[in-house]
């Protein structure tokens, strides 16, 4: 077993201690917070364990602080709060407990938080937005409780946010669309309810966007059809109703489009074939009416999967669908209405 010595505090004027990977073992030894002049801490990806003791908040100087990927335990030390020049704070694959220190709000120079893949609880501190250089936030996996802040639409600066697989509840705050420059936004997998807002559809950067596993209800909104740089929409496993927008169309660059279990109605809109770059489209268990457009299996060729099971489609199956050099699986099930012949 490898441990971090405790002498490396008597080198004063380290700047740097790069020890990611290196099978370490044990604890962070306490006197290793005694280095006043250390920017950089990089104890990632090690077998490191015990607590992240108070006294972090002696290395006034820090800029990087990365621990992830370790064994640590207990909570996060709000003396972390004073390392006011931190830029980098990664915390991700461990063990922590705890809430999130509403003292992280006081780093104004924190560009990167990944607090994710931890056992963190209680809610996401509305201070957080006041966070005004923060590039992104990642805090998904984790038992996090209670609503989306408000407060985090202040963030101009922020390009991913992802906080899926949490209990999170409540309603998306319309004001999220001012986020500007989101790239990434990741909330599925919680329970939040109510309609998506339709503001939304004014992060015109997005190139992905998921809020699947929850609860929301109400229509798709048509504005989405704005997000023209959106890679992946995925809004499956909720309570969405009406029919699929027509303006879907305009995301020329979507690649994933899942809209499964909802209860969702009405035909598949005809001018899905212009969505060229898309390789997985999942419209399973709606109450979709209709015939399949044959245009899809003409158009769409780099499609990979294709699930349309468990709706109620008729007419024939188209059979360019089944000439799709790409696809490696076609799920039709559950259309008692759907008829197929194929001939080569």
């Amino acid at each position: 077993m490898i441990f971090i010595p405790a002498s490396v505090a008597f080198v004063e004027n380290l700047v740097t201690l790069h020890l990611s990977k290196c099978d370490l073992s044990g604890t962070i030894p306490v006197a290793l917070f005694s280095l006043k002049h250390l920017e950089n801490l990089l104890l990632d990806e090690n077998c490191i364990e015990g607590d992240i003791h108070s006294d972090i908040g002696k290395l006034s100087k820090l800029k990087v602080l990365r621990l992830d990927a370790n064994s640590i335990e207990g909570y996060i030390p709000d003396s972390i709060g004073e390392l006011s020049y931190l830029q980098i704070l990664n915390l991700r694959d461990n063990k922590l407990s705890g809430r999130i220190p509403e003292t992280l709000s006081k780093l104004q120079k924190l560009e990167m938080l990944h607090l994710n893949n931890n056992c963190l609880t209680g809610s996401i501190p509305a201070a957080l937005g006041s966070l005004s250089r923060l590039r992104v936030l990642e805090l998904h996996t984790n038992n996090l409780s209670g609503s989306l802040p408000q407060s985090l639409s202040s963030l101009e600066r922020l390009r991913e946010f992802n906080a899926s697989q949490n209990r999170l509840t409540g309603s998306i705050p319309q004001e999220y669309g001012r986020l500007s420059s989101l790239i990434c936004l990741v909330l599925g997998e919680n329970s939040l309810v109510g309609e998506i807002p339709p503001t939304l559809c004014e992060l015109a950067r997005l190139q992905y966007l998921s809020l699947r596993d929850n609860k929301l209800t109400g229509k798709i909104p048509a504005e989405f059809g704005a997000l023209t740089h959106l890679r992946e929409l995925q809004l499956g496993h909720n309570h969405l109703s009406g029919p699929i927008p027509d303006a879907l169309k305009h995301l020329r660059n979507l690649s994933i489009l899942f809209l499964d279990h909802n209860v969702l109605s009405g035909a598949l809109p005809a001018d899905l074939h212009l969505l060229h770059n898309l390789e997985f489209l999942h419209l399973n268990n709606n109450a979709l009416t209709g015939a399949i457009p044959s245009l899809l299996g003409e158009s769409l060729t780099k499609l990979k999967w294709l699930n349309l099971s468990s709706n109620a489609l008729t007419g024939m199956a188209p059979s360019s669908l089944f000439r799709l050099i790409h696809l490696q699986g076609c799920d039709l099930r559950g259309n008692v209405g759907l008829h197929f012949s194929y001939k080569k």
